[in-house]
């Protein structure tokens, strides 16, 4: 926005100038008009002598256009003098204010030193809080929870259920987070401690003391401590407290009171993630059950019914959300209603919903990369779509969160409809740079190469693929479509074979799970 006023601020500026030159300097130059006490401020050196008969005529000829001429003058100058003064303003003045630079963060899990095994869940469960909380504020961008396994799973840590400080901060450092999180739950009776400590990823060393706050009860947990202690971490990385109450959201309006509703709330997440979809729905419904006003929960179980294609069920969630509204943030309710035009398949009052949650939030990274997604898949906008990714990207450049790495998949998606092969080959090699040593998009790319009929790199990428996860079975069948392009028919019949197999397996897996 600021570029574009300095463009409609110089532009002025010039055609005051061409205006000034044409107006004032020549004429002066040419002994034409003299300074003047008097408004306009300038005379024509003519007005005190007496014309000639001869002159007469076209002395009345070009009154008209002396009397113009006197006029532009002063407006001239002012309008030169207040394009100045404004570009001094926003430029100058405007720019000593704080200029707001996103704080990468990774936040850790939390330590159980309750000393009590039924708080183990915790361990993530507060992290995630604390993630939601600090992910807030317009400050900081901080590691989600999908990315974080991500990073771990590149690293060649699986099924993690503590994450120590030397883990945490190869993390942070592979996506160049400057702070690290680690916080930690204790208790005394019935009074719990919530401590974090803050700390510099490159020097490993403490940005300030380690903060410590203090409730009764577990229900102080969500309806106080994790607050407090944000709050606390947020003026630790020097954001003023005028900001920290200028965007403070208690997290339990956000979410729940309740730890248990929470754990099955994250507990769903967590299987939506790994599309264990009737897993994820009946944990949604049971933290539902502990907490009929829990509306993250009802968002995520409506799109969990929409994944499966069960959209009466998504829209019937809806409508109890619905009642909730007075517990609704103008940017949730239209959060809500936006995901209700997108169930029905309402295009263009999607459109027009995502579009109002940008201008109440225009660093909504999920509005962003949704409303993308609409113009790319469902109206062939290829144009604006790509526009909301590359937003997206500029809102996450180092890929803190899970958002940045998915939009690299879509953008390569996109370029190839739109049939540019290069950006499109650009697109996927950085999604596989943000994801390495997984299968899903080192498959991508293979099938970027299949189809664009590269069938020497498709299957260097796909076996790529399977070397890092062998039994992924979309491989398989992009690889047999490989060999049956290149007339290599015994091995696209074997990869075809093996795909049937795996999926029989996964099928079975999924209907034992």
């Amino acid at each position: 926005m600021e570029f574009v006023f300095l463009i409609i601020a110089v532009a002025g500026l010039i055609v005051a100038i061409i205006l000034g030159f044409l107006q004032v300097i020549i004429p002066f130059i040419k002994d034409e008009v003299k300074f003047s006490k008097r408004f306009p401020f300038v005379t024509s050196t003519a007005e005190g002598a007496l014309p000639s008969k001869a002159e007469k005529k076209s002395h009345k000829k070009k009154s008209k256009r002396k009397n113009i001429r006197k006029i532009l003058i002063p407006i001239f100058t002012l309008a030169l003098l207040a394009i100045l003064l404004t570009v001094v303003t926003k430029f100058w003045f405007f720019k000593k204010g704080p200029i707001i630079t996103r704080i990468p963060i990774g936040v850790m899990f939390c330590d159980n030193q309750t000393g009590e095994d039924k708080y183990n869940y915790l361990r993530k469960v507060l992290a995630d809080v604390l993630i939601t909380d600090l992910g807030k504020s317009r400050y900081l961008q901080v590691m989600t929870f999908p990315r974080m396994f991500d990073l771990l799973k590149s690293l060649g840590y699986e099924d993690v259920e503590i994450i120590d400080a030397s883990m945490g901060f190869e993390i942070c450092e592979l996506v160049g987070a400057k702070a690290m999180v680690l916080p930690s739950l204790m208790k005394s009776g019935d009074i719990f401690v919530l401590n974090a400590q803050v700390l510099d990823v490159k020097t490993k060393e403490l940005i300030a003391s380690p903060y410590r706050v203090t409730g009764e009860g577990e229900g102080s947990i969500l309806g106080n401590l994790v607050d407090d202690l944000t709050d606390n971490i947020k003026t630790g990385l020097e954001i003023s407290i005028k900001e920290i109450q200028k965007e403070k959201k208690d997290i339990a309006q956000l979410t729940t009171t309740s730890l248990e509703a929470y754990k099955y709330y994250f507990t769903g997440r967590e299987a939506a993630f790994k599309m264990y979809n009737q897993e994820a729905i009946d944990n949604l419904e049971k933290a539902i059950a502990l907490d009929s006003t829990f509306v993250e929960a009802y968002e995520k179980l409506a799109r969990q019914y929409y994944t499966i294609k069960e959209n009466e069920k998504a829209l019937k969630i809806i409508e109890k959300v619905k009642l909730l509204s007075s517990k609704l943030t103008e940017e949730k309710l239209i959060t809500i209603l936006a995901l209700e035009a997108y169930i029905k398949h309402d295009w263009d009052l999607a459109t027009n919903y995502y579009k109002r949650l940008l201008r109440i939030n225009p660093e909504n990274i999920g509005a962003h990369l949704t409303l993308g997604t609409i113009y790319y898949q469902k109206k062939m906008m290829y144009d604006e779509g790509i526009s909301e990714f590359k937003k997206v990207l500029k809102l996450d450049p180092l890929g803190i969160t899970h958002f940045s790495s998915w939009t690299y998949n879509i953008l390569g998606w996109a370029y190839l409809r739109k049939g540019d092969y290069e950006k499109a080959r650009t697109a996927f090699k950085k999604y596989v740079a943000l994801l390495p040593n997984q299968a899903y998009p080192l498959d991508c790319l293979g099938n970027f190469h299949l189809i664009v009929g590269d069938y020497d790199l498709a299957i260097t990428n796909l076996q790529q693929s399977l070397e890092t996860n062998p039994d992924y079975h979309l491989s398989y069948k992009l690889l047999g479509e490989t060999y049956l392009g290149k007339g290599m028919y015994s091995q696209a019949l074997a990869s075809y074979e093996r795909y049937l197999d795996l999926v029989i397996e996964d099928a079975q897996k999924a209907e034992a799970h």
